[in-house]
């Protein structure tokens, strides 16, 4: 069952046609205004990756974190039996290493323009 149309909307709609594209001359004050305007979102979020960062920092080496990854590749280096498997670790760590790089060689040319 359709519903139909209410007569207010239809004059609301048709009254605020033409104000969506309506422009004001300004001489551009708008446009000088939003470029000075910090920009909140992107400053917000760098303070928020770092203080995450020092924050997962602080508490590694308050709870060592270092002691369970050596003890865990040591315990992986001792249980292979053959060297197939070592191969594949050494190669999951430089392909991921490969990748990390890659990765922060594009965050460092600077974010994508659109």
């Amino acid at each position: 069952m359709t519903e139909k149309p209410n007569n207010d909307d239809l004059l609301l709609e048709r009254f605020f046609s033409n104000a969506s594209t309506q422009q004001l001359d300004d001489d551009g004050f708008t446009s000088r205004v939003m470029h000075r305007l910090p920009d909140h979102a992107v400053r917000l979020s760098r303070y928020w990756t770092a203080f995450c960062i020092v924050v997962g920092i602080a508490l590694f080496l308050v709870f060592k974190g270092w002691q369970p990854l050596i003890a865990g590749l040591v315990d992986m280096v001792r249980t292979t039996a053959d060297g197939t498997s070592l191969v594949t670790l050494f190669a999951t760590i430089g392909t991921l290493g490969s990748l990390a790089v890659l990765e922060l060689a594009g965050k460092l040319d600077g974010p994508v323009q659109s």
